[in-house]
């Protein structure tokens, strides 16, 4: 999780002037817009404390970004106070801000009790975030090193000196944008791979939409997997320059965000940027509908400005004058659809939604009438999202077939790269002095021919300085042996996990314990206190976290990515870890007690880990003989 303490510079000396009940209005005030920051990103306010309060984020969910989060949030809190501080200044006598502390790492949940709000967070991460924010001066953010090595993609920090400080200190400076700052860094970049099929299906459906026939596409697939990438590729086909590219995407916190993607998607058709005033926005989007719908504008340009949020004036106010409610979004509803019509009339549309799996309900509803478009008119949709994030009484675009058969709709599920893509990639992106060919092949491994994963990887082997830039080009140090998972994955890992309910999420610690691979007969043995377990484990196949085969005439479970395991694993805690390793011991010895010896190792594994140490001790002897009997002297030794 990451921590963020925040304290309000000269508390003390406001105490001293101002009277008690005086006070407790400033902090007050500043407290309530605390919280209305904390939860737009989805954070939880561990406790006030006087002049400051502790914000956690990925406590009780975990998001992918949640160290962004944090970052945002404390920016936005130093910007209210800021904003606030001249509304008291004459009762302060100075100037009202802020001085912050950002710190990420793993924690324990001691006394959790949410119903009296608080998780009764402890560890090492919390204490870092608590004494980052005594270092910061006033309006200052401090970051440690693990928010700062997952946030520098994203803002500019510099390192900060201070007496006395033992551990590595950033000063955040500004967001930065995606190309900024970069140019320092060793660039992982490699062609696409292993997408060529779903490109050309792509190419196909945009081929029909210029001679006259719509469809709706769905591409869908876990995080990393290559949805953006397709879509990237896209872009630079000559096919593209026969149609308008419609984009929208919606972001992790636009579940809140009223008709975030369909506002997204109208600003970039419009060219509409965050710099434009109100008016010029206006009038940017009005000669636009214009163009568009010719004499029909004053109808439909007032409604898709109420949609954006634009104040009207003049002639447009009285259109939607005393329309609300229903009404009102029956009206919305009907304008963006004319618009789109006259758009397709005078040149076939592609409308890409990125990111529909964050949408709110009132873009989804909104967008899925519009399909029926595609029956009539020269437009495809693209729908870019993850599966198993919808409950189907919240959003049919994944059951599209079965609600509107008659329409042309492909679906095109993004697996992982096979292992040969795979080989190819991390070649592409490694070319490097000195590289065996056996760390290319555990990376290939580990991340389950996920693109965004290996590609992780090697940043992180790059950051660890495992992989440095020489005149002679890039080469291997001794380092390579000893880099980490990077904290990215872990964040992306985690909010797939959290998202499961509490008893999937538990199966799935379980499992992690057993191992990367887990039998179904074991599994179910242990987790014996876990109700409807197939259905939970066919879930998990469905969401894409495990998959299954058949092994020694067992059916077996996989992890599909050893990270994934990793990372479920190195959050449970220690003693349910041991519990666990000796629950898992006892099943196989139960279990297989007619063929133990093919499971003499892995006992003597789960032993070990549970602290069992004379249980250990006879395994390894035993697989040690075993491996003797085949000859395979190293392993038993």
């Amino acid at each position: 999780m990451t921590a963020l303490f925040s304290d309000l510079t000269g508390y003390t000396r406001l105490t001293k002037k101002l009277d008690p009940e005086e006070v407790k209005a400033i902090t007050s005030r500043i407290f309530d817009g605390v919280r209305n920051v904390i939860n737009k990103y989805e954070g939880f306010i561990e406790r006030f404390e006087g002049d400051g309060f502790l914000a956690l984020f990925g406590v009780p969910k975990a998001h992918e970004d949640d160290t962004i989060r944090a970052i945002r949030a404390a920016f936005e809190i130093h910007g209210l106070v800021d904003a606030l501080s001249p509304k008291f200044k004459s009762k302060v006598g100075r100037d009202l801000s802020m001085h912050s502390g950002i710190n990420t790492g793993l924690a324990v949940t001691a006394d959790a009790n949410p119903a009296k709000g608080t998780y009764g967070i402890t560890g090492d991460a919390i204490n870092v975030a608590a004494r980052l924010s005594d270092l910061a001066t006033s309006g200052m953010i401090l970051v440690g090193s693990e928010t700062h090595r997952a946030a520098q993609r994203h803002f500019t920090f510099r390192p900060y000196k201070a007496k006395d400080q033992p551990f590595p200190v950033y000063q955040l400076i500004a967001e930065r944008t995606v190309e900024s700052g970069a140019s320092h860094k060793i660039q992982v970049f490699s062609e696409m791979v292993g997408r060529d099929q779903e490109l050309a299906r792509l190419e196909s459906q945009i081929h029909k939409a210029i001679k006259g026939k719509g469809s709706v596409v769905n591409i869908f697939g876990e995080p990393g997997i290559g949805k953006s990438r397709l879509l990237a590729e896209l872009r630079k086909k000559d096919i593209i320059k026969q149609v308008t590219l419609l984009e929208g995407r919606s972001i992790s916190i636009g579940e809140n965000l009223s008709y975030h993607p369909i506002i997204d998607l109208f600003k970039h058709w419009f060219q509409i940027t965050e710099d434009d005033t109100t008016a010029v926005a206006s009038d940017k989007l009005e000669m636009a509908v214009r163009r568009v719908c010719g004499d029909d504008a004053d109808d439909v340009f007032p409604f898709v400005a109420t949609l954006m949020g634009m104040k009207l004036s003049g002639r447009h106010t009285k259109r939607v004058e005393n329309i609300e409610g229903e009404a009102l979004e029956k009206l919305i509803f009907k304008n963006v659809r004319q618009l789109l019509i006259r758009s397709a009339e005078l040149i076939p549309i592609v409308i890409v939604m990125e990111d529909l799996h964050w949408a709110d309900i009132t873009s989804l509803e909104l967008i899925e009438p519009l399909f029926r478009l595609t029956l009539t008119h020269s437009i495809v949709f693209i729908n870019l999202f993850r599966p198993g994030y919808w409950k189907t009484d919240d959003c049919k675009v994944e059951t599209l077939p079965q609600w509107l058969p008659e329409i042309d709709f492909v679906e095109l599920p993004m697996k992982p790269l096979d292992k040969q893509a795979a080989e190819i990639l991390v070649n592409n992106i490694m070319q490097v002095e000195g590289m065996r060919h056996s760390i290319k092949q555990q990376i290939v491994d580990r991340t389950g021919g996920n693109p965004y994963f290996i590609e992780e990887v090697v940043r992180a082997l790059i950051d660890d300085k495992a992989i440095v830039r020489t005149n002679a080009g890039l080469r291997v140090t001794e380092r390579i042996d000893s880099a980490v998972i990077p904290p990215t994955i872990n964040d992306v890992l985690m909010a797939r996990i959290d998202r499961l309910d509490e008893g999937t999420r538990e199966l799935v610690k379980i499992a992690s314990v057993i191992g990367r691979r887990f039998f179904d007969r074991i599994i179910k043995d242990v987790t014996d206190s876990i109700e409807n377990v197939d259905d939970r484990l066919t879930y998990l196949k469905d969401v894409q976290i495990i998959r299954d085969r058949i092994r020694m005439q067992e059916l077996e479970y996989l992890f599909k990515h050893a990270l994934a395991q990793e990372v479920v694993y190195a959050s449970t805690l220690i003693e349910q870890r041991k519990e666990l390793h000796l629950k898992v011991a006892q099943s196989i010895e139960r279990l297989f007690s007619e063929r133990l010896h093919e499971f003499f190792g892995t006992l003597a594994f789960h032993y070990s880990k549970a602290g069992a140490i004379e249980k250990a001790e006879e395994y390894m002897m035993k697989a040690g003989d075993e491996a003797l009997r085949s000859s395979a002297s190293s392993e038993a030794l």
